[in-house]
């Protein structure tokens, strides 16, 4: 036994086994172990790899499914840039206006000459849904206190109609209405309304792009929410999106999106008629040779239809408010229809530091009015302009052409019906605000910027006649150039060189009245007769017009000032007074027009400022001939001052021999200067890089933001319905939160 050990251990071939016996045995058993040993490995494998097999597939299954779900998302977020761009098209049709690829500025928001203030009413009742309703309006709270930053013009007595039902046909009449047909051609051709389209195809056109809308995966819904009756004049039309989803589907696997709308995510536009007194300066034509400015400080807005000018190409001047131009080169006729508008051949632009029209550049053309309006900023800022305005729409040079009125008809009947009407032989108008015996008032409070009125005080107006009373008042002097003292009465006239003020003063002559008015906070009028004071039957609107040319006045100053001392300048309108002084031919200004309660400037910048609530003035007063000039006769004294809104809508604000005179500080207004040309006011020259004024006026214009507000009896504006719009602040209909959803909310 032992020699087979080492045998075994060495496993030896079978062939060396040579006993018989031992062959059959030992071979079948270690053969059959063998068979179950592999057959046990090869179960063990087969399961193995069915086990691996299958992961493998469910895998691959995980994968697939992955896939298709990213793809699915993918395609509902493509379908939310696709609802973005929808929505924005809605929001650029109700929008001010546009430039289309050549740069000229197309009108979207304006309504047809002669809509009368009900049809807008109208609209804006069928807009909120209640048309049937008399009086669907109810305060509008949010008005009495700014709602952000750039929207925060105060309406307390805004009055707003909440939509309550699903909107109809006629909801979207205002769209129809007011959306000018060029302001479709922003659309692709396929998805603007018919050609020539009639009213009611436009209702529904608005009515099937903005309610319940379902275009496959894309499904939304904007609706009217509310129509804000800021004035009688101006509605603001709010939109917003009330529901919207989204779907991505693809092989099978289907992704769902939901949107709400942030506090910011809705849309107003206004409907309105452009009032050119909420501008510090309206320039319609600004001709190269009517100058421009320099180093001024323009504290307010600043319109024109032309361009912005520049003086000597030193473009320094500080724009405190928003600049705004229509970049117009010729103009309508005076016979054109009314909503007409300018030609613009050259684009919009200004007069810069090489005394040329810069357009803008051709990259900026074709990325739109935004581009336009930011590439042309930059130029003038580069030359030295400041602009403290920062919206984008703030300094626009693609603004909508706005007309001016060619007639004074209204301001003249309503003369008629409860006014003051100038006769033949009368050619003057002296206000003041006086005591009961008729005195200027004497007493200035300087921490409330307003003079101290008696009681009783009255608002005097006295017309005057156009004969030479060969009279002068003793009582004062004025300060004149060399040429007019020389002219003067010797005994009239007297120079003061010794006192080292200006050297020539002459007393002013006395021009009579030939009829005296006064009135109280009632308005109730009174004519002067003898001594005593008769009623008149009359309830003064305010309005006083003369057919001829005009001289206004007001009270002599104080103490012979030259100075800007508004407290040496008694009040021509009491603190209850509006009046309107209109003239069909020219307006003579000889005095400052002050006010009792004086109006703050745009910057708050007097004591007592602002004034709000029960403080705030009431008084005020315009000046209009739409005809002729309006200009500062050679009486006026060295800072003269004007508590106005002055309107020369087809003449000037200019002064009588500007290039001659002495040299006279600034003219200073309060309130909004509108002419049809840029006024001549004096002369500069340019000396070592500096302007120096030479002859003349400098100009110091500061806004008076009660003009905002309809405080003007008979106020001259054209009646055309324009529009406004949300574009600077913070309000988009994209303004969307969103998240997924299940199928059920899609």
């Amino acid at each position: 036994m032992s020699q087979h050990r080492p045998a075994a251990a060495r496993k030896s071939p079978h062939a060396r086994v040579t006993g018989p016996a031992h062959a059959s045995g030992d071979w079948a058993t270690q053969g059959a172990t063998m068979i179950i040993v592999v057959l046990f490995t090869l179960l063990l494998l087969a399961g193995i790899l069915a086990a691996t097999l299958q992961l493998g597939l469910s895998s691959r299954q995980n994968t697939g499914d992955q896939a298709s779900t990213l793809v699915a998302q993918y395609a509902a977020e493509s379908n939310i840039s696709a609802v973005r761009s929808r929505f924005r098209d809605y929001q650029n049709l109700l929008t001010t206006n546009w430039t289309d690829s050549s740069g000229t500025t197309v009108t979207n928001l304006q309504m047809v000459w002669g809509t009368l203030p009900s049809m807008v009413e109208a609209d804006a009742k069928a807009f909120c849904g209640q048309s049937g309703v008399s009086n669907p309006w109810k305060p509008a709270s949010d008005f009495a206190t700014p709602r952000e930053q750039k929207d925060a013009e105060l309406f307390p007595a805004a009055v707003e109609c909440v939509a309550v039902a699903a909107p109809t046909a006629n909801s979207y009449s205002i769209m129809a209405d007011a959306v000018t047909p060029a302001a479709y051609t922003q659309l692709p051709a396929s998805e603007r309304p018919p050609v020539g389209a009639s009213r009611a195809q436009i209702q529904n056109w608005w009515l099937t792009n903005m309610t319940n809308v379902s275009l496959g995966d894309i499904k939304y819904d904007i609706r009217p929410l509310r129509v804000v009756k800021l004035t009688a004049s101006r509605y603001r039309f709010y939109m917003g999106v009330t529901s919207v989803s989204v779907k991505g589907d693809v092989d099978g696997a289907r992704r769902f999106l939901s949107a709400n709308r942030t506090t910011n995510g809705d849309w107003w536009f206004e409907i309105t008629i452009p009032n050119p007194f909420e501008n510090v300066l309206f320039i319609n034509e600004w001709r190269s040779d009517d100058g421009g400015f320099y180093n001024d400080v323009i504290d307010g807005d600043l319109f024109t239809n032309q361009k912005v000018r520049m003086l000597f190409g030193v473009n320094k001047a500080v724009f405190k408010g928003k600049v705004r131009s229509v970049g117009c080169t010729s103009f309508p006729s005076t016979s054109a229809p009314l909503g007409s508008d300018c030609e613009k051949k050259d684009g919009a632009g200004f007069y810069g530091e090489y005394k040329t029209l810069i357009k803008p550049a051709t990259a900026a053309v074709s990325s739109g009015i935004d581009a336009i309006n930011a590439d042309l900023r930059k130029k003038m800022e580069t030359q030295g302009t400041k602009f403290d305005a920062t919206g984008p729409k703030d300094v626009s040079f693609t603004e909508s052409y706005q007309r001016l009125p060619v007639n004074n008809n209204d301001q003249r009947d309503t003369a008629i019906a409860g006014g003051l009407v100038l006769g033949e032989n009368e050619a003057g108008v002296e206000m003041l605000a006086g005591d009961v015996n008729g005195n200027p008032l004497a007493e200035y409070d300087v921490d409330k910027s307003a003079w101290k009125e008696p009681t009783p005080t009255y608002q005097y107006i006295r017309i005057k006649t156009k004969d030479d009373s060969k009279r002068y008042n003793t009582s004062t002097w004025l300060e004149v150039d060399e040429k007019i003292y020389k002219d003067w009465p010797t005994e009239f006239r007297n120079s003061f060189n010794s006192t080292g003020l200006p050297p020539y003063y002459v007393r002013p002559k006395i021009v009579d009245n030939t009829r005296e008015y006064r009135f109280g906070s009632d308005n109730i009028l009174y004519m002067k007769s003898g001594s005593s004071w008769l009623p008149t039957g009359k309830t003064f609107n305010g309005v006083i017009y003369s057919d001829k040319d005009v001289a206004v006045s007001g009270p002599f100053r104080k103490e012979t000032s030259t100075s800007a001392d508004v407290s040496k300048m008694p009040p021509a309108l009491a603190s209850f007074a509006r009046i309107n002084v209109t003239g069909s031919d020219k307006i003579t200004l000889n005095t400052d027009l002050t006010m009792s309660n004086t109006p703050c400037d745009n910057a708050n910048s007097q004591k007592g400022c602002p004034k709000a609530g029960s403080l705030e003035p009431t008084n005020a007063l315009v000046i209009f001939t739409p005809n002729k000039d309006i200009t500062m006769s050679t009486l006026t004294q060295s800072e003269a001052t004007y508590h106005a809104a002055i309107m020369a809508s087809q003449g000037t604000f200019d002064v009588e021999d500007y290039d001659k005179r002495r040299v006279q500080g600034s003219r200073h207004v309060i309130g909004s200067v509108v002419e049809d040309r840029y006024g001549l006011n004096g002369v500069a020259q340019l000396s070592s890089g500096k302007v120096i004024l030479t002859r003349g006026y400098g100009d110091d214009f500061s806004f008076d933001n009660r003009l905002r507000k309809d405080i003007l009896p008979a106020s001259p504006i054209v009646q055309i319905w324009g529009g406004a719009d949300a574009l600077n602040t913070q309000k988009r209909l994209t303004n969307l939160t969103w998240k997924q959803v299940n199928s059920g909310s899609f």
